[in-house]
């Protein structure tokens, strides 16, 4: 067979893609459809805004479905917005329950329906007073100096009080208890509309929380946790399938695992999914996309020799990434925009594409590890500085010893490398019961901590490249 006029599979980004055209269905989709979640968790790359796309982008069956996409969100504004009289960790719980409850009047206010009730009358009157259309903008929920409260259109009350107006330039004592009062108000009228309707509910779906991240301060931790419970908080008591506002948000693994709150053990061990993926579920991504593409699979672009020693190409590759369909992607579009002649993928085509791909791969470690480490670059100098993709604990903390700035806080080799474990930069050689022993990868296991007591150590072959790291001489 010749090779395919072929240069690539579709962009790795599902921001950039028309990635509906080659969907992958996973389990997660059934458990977001079935509200048994609403936390999605997983690294950069993972598939986070490509569920987002299949949920928000082909309405079908729900039109009631809105992606809240945190691109450009003003954080300092809503930054402003503490309630001052509860804990730290639910400061903005009540701003984001209004947020969300004006997000969910949005989708309800936007979708056409021929007849009307009282209730959502007096949520347009709401809208068009506060914002001068029916509907708002996730980014401009917060925008108008005050929010304006009027008796004939909604009557939310504090301890048998009436509000007249909240302020969002000042805020005041009681701020918290005013804004849950009038999301609690409007939720209740858009279950009103939604009941007439005969509507089942409304789907919200919050992604890009981490865009712009350039470092992972205090303030974005309480207004990222804030989300997390105020959505929590919408879930309430009764039947899942009953919940007719159903907010879900898509995180950053990493993000996650910074956040401390007290129901987050909780939350990790229900309603929250990680995006997993292994080498077969990648490979049919891959082939979906081929043959949407090209009517081909993988094994129709490749020639039968094996990679060095016994190795597969597919391995060659996948040994290479996180598990992750952007890492994937990326690689096979690099061999294909490299590939010169009209022979099958051979084993120079696949190693060739690694040192463009090795770039890639550390570029997106940047975007991960530096909003929480900024000078993580001291630690892959200090791979460089050892030279092997396998290496000792003492070989490691000798160069990074030598390595490490003096603005770097990561002050010793055993935090450094503890780091690098946990965004599996590097992984450790663990004995097994009744002999061997096995590479721990956090990737590979997200329940895997750890061990301090670990000698001997081993580099993620995505940096080997661009680390200039070599295997180990053995002695001979």
């Amino acid at each position: 067979m010749q090779f395919p006029d072929l240069r690539s599979i579709g962009q790795p980004s599902a921001e950039e893609d028309a990635v509906l055209e080659y969907f992958l269905t996973t389990d997660a989709v059934r458990l977001v459809e079935e509200n048994e979640i609403f936390l999605i968790l997983g690294r950069k790359g993972s598939g986070k805004t490509a569920l987002v796309k299949h949920f928000t982008k082909e309405h079908g069956k729900n039109p009631y479905r809105r992606p809240l996409n945190l691109r450009g969100y003003p954080w300092t504004l809503h930054s402003d917005l503490a309630d001052n009289q509860v804990g730290e960790m639910e400061a903005y719980v009540a701003s984001w329950r209004y947020l969300i409850a004006a997000q969910a009047a949005s989708a309800c206010l936007e979708a056409k329906f021929n007849n009307t009730i009282d209730a959502e009358q007096k949520l347009r009157s709401f809208f068009n007073s506060n914002y001068g259309a029916p509907s708002v903008d996730v980014d401009k929920v917060f925008s108008p100096a005050k929010i304006i409260i009027e008796k004939a259109v909604i009557q939310p009350k504090i301890a048998g009080n009436e509000l007249g107006s909240i302020e969002l330039r000042k805020v005041k004592p009681g701020f918290g208890q005013q804004i849950d009062a009038v999301a609690t108000e409007i939720i209740r009228l858009v279950g009103e509309t939604m009941r007439y309707r005969g509507q089942n509910h409304i789907e919200l779906h919050f992604d890009e929380l981490d865009v712009g991240l350039e470092k992972f301060d205090r303030n974005r931790e309480l207004l990222i946790s804030g989300l997390i419970l105020a959505i929590q908080s919408f879930r309430g008591f009764g039947k899942k399938s009953d919940q007719i506002v159903r907010p879900f948000v898509y995180l950053r693994q990493d993000l996650w695992d910074y956040l401390a709150f007290s129901d987050k053990n909780k939350i990790s061990r229900g309603p929250a999914l990680v995006l997993n993926w292994n080498s077969a579920s990648l490979l049919e991504m891959v082939n979906i996309r081929l043959n949407r593409i090209a009517n081909l699979s993988w094994s129709d672009l490749i020639d039968d020799r094996l990679m060095r020693g016994t190795q597969q190409k597919w391995d060659h590759i996948i040994s290479r990434t996180l598990d992750r369909p952007r890492d994937v992607i990326s690689y096979i579009n690099i061999i294909l925009s490299q590939k010169k002649d009209r022979e099958l993928l051979s084993n120079e085509d696949i190693s060739s594409a690694r040192s463009e791909y090795t770039t890639y791969f550390k570029e997106e470690l940047d975007d991960e590890i530096k909003a929480h480490w900024p000078h993580w670059e001291d630690a892959i100098n200090t791979l460089r500085d050892i030279g092997y993709i396998t290496f000792t604990r003492t070989q490691f903390d000798e160069a990074y010893d030598r390595q490490r700035s003096k603005e770097n806080k990561v002050e010793d080799g055993a935090g450094a490398l503890s780091r690098l474990f946990e965004y599996s930069v590097v992984s450790y050689l663990r004995p097994r019961r009744g002999g061997g022993s096995d590479w721990v990868w956090k990737y590979k296991d997200r329940t895997a901590n750890f061990d301090a007591r670990a000698e001997r150590f081993r580099a993620h072959l995505g940096i080997v490249e661009f680390a200039n790291l070599r295997e180990e001489r053995r002695p001979g």
